[in-house]
């Protein structure tokens, strides 16, 4: 008898003592979001009194730019809505550039070179080259997106500059820093005297 109560003891506090191979219930960070998204990647050639049109004026020696970024997206929107209007290229054939999260994706362009050679007579400029990539980091659940964007390209022009016809750079585009998904983006890469090349771009959930 004096060894059943000490073992009735020991099984009740078996019992009652925490599962420790449970593993606690965690809840995902509002932070940690995770998407699949469809870009669009375009150049466009604009004429700079065109650009002025809508806001984005002459700075002197540094150019064309927009003050406010909500003005460059709001051009970058409409130029979307009307592309017949402008020199407007972007990725061609049956598929689309896709990237997710944490992930990066690059194109480059395969330009038409009938458009081209008429660009070249209108605008004064011919692209010869145009390649973009992205760099997706971090969602939030408000729809905004850390990015990282290129743009090179490499260009002929009609009026050399600086005893050189052609042209070429690479730099930060629209889909910079923090982008929101659905907005498009514009950022000027080249301008002449009465042109700009731009770079186009907007970042759309993949549904």
């Amino acid at each position: 008898m004096k060894f059943i109560l000490p073992l009735i003891l020991l099984l009740a506090m078996v019992g009652c003592s925490p599962d420790k191979s449970q593993t606690p219930k965690t809840t995902a960070s509002k932070s940690d979001v995770f998407g699949q998204f469809v870009v669009t990647f375009a150049v466009v050639k604009i004429p700079n009194n065109i650009l002025e049109q809508h806001g984005c004026l002459s700075h002197g020696t540094n150019g064309y730019y927009f003050d406010a970024g909500e003005a460059s997206s709001k051009f970058a929107a409409y130029i979307l809505a009307h592309t017949n209007e402008f020199s407007f290229t972007t990725t061609t054939g049956n598929c689309v550039p896709i990237v997710h999260t944490h992930q990066q994706t690059s194109v480059r362009f395969i330009l038409d070179p009938k458009q081209e050679d008429e660009d070249f007579e209108k605008y004064g400029i011919k692209t010869m080259r145009y390649e973009a990539s992205i760099d997706v980091q971090n969602e939030d659940e408000r729809g905004n997106v850390m990015c990282e964007s290129h743009y090179g390209y490499l260009v002929h022009l009609k009026e050399p500059i600086g005893n050189s016809t052609e042209q070429g750079g690479g730099f930060p585009g629209p889909l910079e820093g923090v982008c929101h998904v659905g907005q498009p983006g514009m950022a000027i890469l080249f301008q002449t005297k009465t042109c700009s090349l731009c770079a186009l771009s907007e970042l759309n959930q993949d549904r």
